[in-house]
């Protein structure tokens, strides 16, 4: 992994650059925090992108208001027109504190080519030299008074159309993600959609996606939004794997169907892809139920023992997001990492819901190094 990009001022945005066989994968994280207005928070992206000359590939904006889509007209602004896609949450806007950012994914030096559905822009595909990727966003229903598993299915189908346009299938899928509205009221349902989709599309006989299912609001209303990647080889010298957890069970033991991290290799670099983690014990169950500080703990002890089974370290984190039950628990994650000496990683906390009701706290994060 490259240096952080630098930038200017005190306020400045946490990114990694992450070389590849032919281009550079770029990661920029601002917190609402750190830049005091949404305005201010999007011209700084901005700014980076055009610096450092890439093309965004998906930017996902968490914890932020946007009634009668002003936040998106400013981040419109800030960049002078948006053709990529775009996931907005606003799950949380209302927090004291109130913790908002946006995590911006961008490539530098390779072709980008967007993917419409239905007149919008939910994807972007490009190539690396050792593979090519496809990247979705925003995936949600139109008709958000369709019941909830309905449209849980839609979103799936919407999956199976969108890689198609890239030439790709769902068997190529190495990375999804789930932001359920009310997530706690419908979880067992969604995980039910879930399954019968990976039974029918064979799923489980081949890799079974690393995966992120929080709760938060979207501005569309819909019940389910979705993102994913999807990774074609260019040759047998690069290799897609899932990766255990070496401090818990398989989440497909308590009926979530998802595996706790997957690894792309290549003769130049591995990436691994980390689940959203949360306080498991090895059988299933929650530990420290309720505790936000003991949660964490435990958290942050599974993520850091599945880095280190694939040979990284919290410094070959490359994006990472924080989601908290609560707001306060942000400034517990912070005193943690104080604790452990662990040096400030690239993330942004969401004031968001996650999947059981007493949890207080998951992480997910992305982690790179060269070969």
């Amino acid at each position: 992994m490259k240096p952080a990009i630098e930038t200017d001022g005190p306020r400045a945005l946490a990114c990694r650059v992450c070389p590849r066989a032919g281009c550079d994968d770029v990661y920029a994280h601002a917190t609402l925090r750190d830049f005091g207005s949404p305005r201010e928070m999007f011209h700084a992206l901005a700014a980076l992108a055009a610096m450092q000359r890439v093309r965004v590939v998906s930017l996902e904006a968490l914890g932020m208001a946007n009634e009668r889509g002003q936040g998106r007209a400013l981040l419109e602004q800030a960049f002078e027109g948006v053709d990529f896609p775009v996931t907005w949450l606003d799950e949380g806007a209302a927090s004291t504190p109130h913790l908002a950012g946006v995590v911006m994914h961008a490539v530098a030096g390779a072709a980008v080519k967007r993917l419409k559905l239905r007149g919008r822009t939910v994807g972007s595909v490009y190539d690396d030299g050792a593979a090519t990727y496809c990247i979705l966003r925003d995936l949600r229903p139109e008709d958000t008074s369709l019941p909830r598993g309905q449209q849980a299915r839609i979103v799936f189908d919407d999956m199976v159309a969108a890689l198609r346009l890239a030439g790709m299938a769902f068997a190529d899928v190495v990375r999804t993600w789930f932001w359920n509205d009310r997530m706690l009221e419908w979880y067992d349902e969604f995980n039910a959609v879930r399954t019968a989709f990976f039974n029918e599309h064979r799923v489980f006989d081949g890799l079974l996606p690393a995966s992120t299912g929080i709760g938060a609001h979207n501005a569309a209303g819909a019940a389910v939004v979705a993102g994913l990647m999807a990774m074609q080889p260019k040759g047998k010298a690069v290799r897609v794997s899932a990766v255990d957890s070496p401090l818990q069970c398989a989440a497909t033991e308590y009926g979530s169907s998802f595996s706790r991290a997957t690894e792309i290799e290549t003769p130049a670099y591995r990436h691994l892809f980390v689940s959203g983690t949360a306080s498991i014990t090895p059988g299933g169950e929650t530990m420290h139920p309720g505790d936000g500080a003991k949660q964490i703990g435990r958290t942050m002890d599974v993520v850091e023992a599945i880095l280190a089974s694939r040979g990284m370290a919290w410094g070959d984190v490359a994006s990472a997001v924080c989601y908290c039950r609560h707001a306060a628990c942000a400034a517990q994650f912070d005193r943690w990492c104080a604790a452990r000496g662990i040096a400030s990683f690239p993330h942004v906390a969401a004031n968001f819901v996650v999947c059981r009701d007493d949890l207080e706290f998951e992480i997910e994060l992305d982690a790179s190094v060269s070969q």
